[in-house]
């Protein structure tokens, strides 16, 4: 018999290893119990369904990809789009097309709730992003007497997205833009 015995966090993990190794796709209920050695009722111990399941994998997977960006306050604005776009794409790498699917694979009625979580997170992303613009101390702050720095971080990081959905080797050019405007 097997042991029925599993955490949250342990569920959690399992479904982000199988979304590594095989995409989202290969999340479900019976397929996280028996990678866990459970039985599918005590999943359901902790979710309610597969979009719970999907909900909280997504979330961690942001945690996990993003945790180092928000560290480092003392940094260039130039210097933290790369990073943001370089560990956004590792993060890619190791969750294959996770920032173009991740919606898509929770149903209809629970999209609005993953939209939230990258938002916020990307909320947050942005907030340090301008606070990294604001600090910069060789950024040309007289750019911005006739634009908005909340709506040029908003175009950076669109910018960065757009890169990586595109699926983008590196973000040369935004980089180049960016020199180029605010220095």
């Amino acid at each position: 018999m097997n042991k029925q015995v599993i955490s949250k966090e342990k569920i959690i993990e399992i479904s982000k290893e199988m979304i590594a190794q095989d995409g989202f796709n290969s999340i479900s209920i019976r397929s996280i119990a028996e990678k866990g050695n459970v039985s599918i009722g005590v999943i359901y111990n902790y979710f309610q369904n597969k979009d719970e399941i999907l909900m909280a994998t997504i979330e961690a997977i942001f945690k996990e990809i993003g945790k180092e960006l928000l560290l480092n306050d003392d940094i260039s604005f130039i210097k933290m789009v790369n990073d943001i776009f370089n560990t956004f794409k590792n993060g890619s790498n190791k969750y294959p097309n996770f920032f173009s699917l991740h919606t898509l694979m929770i149903s209809s009625n629970e999209r609005q709730k993953g939209r939230e979580v990258m938002n916020d997170y990307f909320k947050e992303l942005k907030k340090h992003l301008l606070k990294c613009l604001n600090n910069d101390l060789d950024v040309n702050q007289s750019i911005f007497n006739n634009l908005d720095k909340e709506k040029y971080v908003d175009f950076v990081f669109t910018n960065i997205l757009s890169l990586l959905i595109n699926h983008e080797n590196n973000c040369e050019v935004l980089l180049f833009s960016i020199k180029h405007t605010i220095y």
